[in-house]
């Protein structure tokens, strides 16, 4: 405050910091199934990604924040699921179970794990090998490349110039 003329006055100082503009990079959104039966959907809604597990409180999370989705889904006869909305690239690994992976329009890369496994890609370019097991691997669109690994495999190219290792 200041004194002028016996009155009382208040001045106000601004003052303006200039701060340096912070991005925070490759950020990944892990999604790690337990022991059992694990049901993971992941779609895109607006500019939100949604993540349900097991049925519980959908978490919803800015897409834009995220740059690759890494999944683990463990032990059980796991389902994984996303829309070819969600583009991120995705490492998902199947683990032990006969599992049922589904994915969205990003440049995945998937292993199915132990036992007979269900894999689809979707939109982008991906990476599938079965692992061992009675698989049974579709590639979609995009170019792929499918590994159908040890077992008595199907396999389905899809759309695109894909690649197939026959594990001979």
């Amino acid at each position: 405050m200041r004194l002028f003329n016996g009155h009382v006055k208040k001045s106000v100082v601004a003052t303006a910091e200039l701060l340096e503009t912070r991005r925070l990079y490759a950020v990944t959104l892990y999604l790690l199934g337990g022991t059992g039966a694990d049901n993971i959907v992941v779609t895109k809604s607006g500019t939100n990604l949604k993540v349900t597990i097991n049925a519980n409180p959908t978490q919803t999370i800015p897409s834009a924040s995220i740059s690759r989705i890494s999944v683990s889904l463990q032990g059980g006869n796991d389902k994984f699921t996303s829309d070819n909305s969600v583009t991120q690239p995705m490492n998902i690994d199947g683990n032990f179970g006969k599992d049922t992976i589904t994915t969205g329009g990003g440049a995945d890369s998937i292993f199915g794990g132990n036992e007979n496994d269900r894999i689809s890609g979707g939109e982008g370019n991906d990476t599938i090998d079965g692992g061992s097991g009675d698989d049974t691997l579709n590639g979609n669109g995009g170019n792929d490349s499918l590994f159908d690994g040890s077992g008595s495999d199907k396999v389905f190219g899809g759309t695109g110039i894909d690649q197939l290792d026959a594990g001979l």
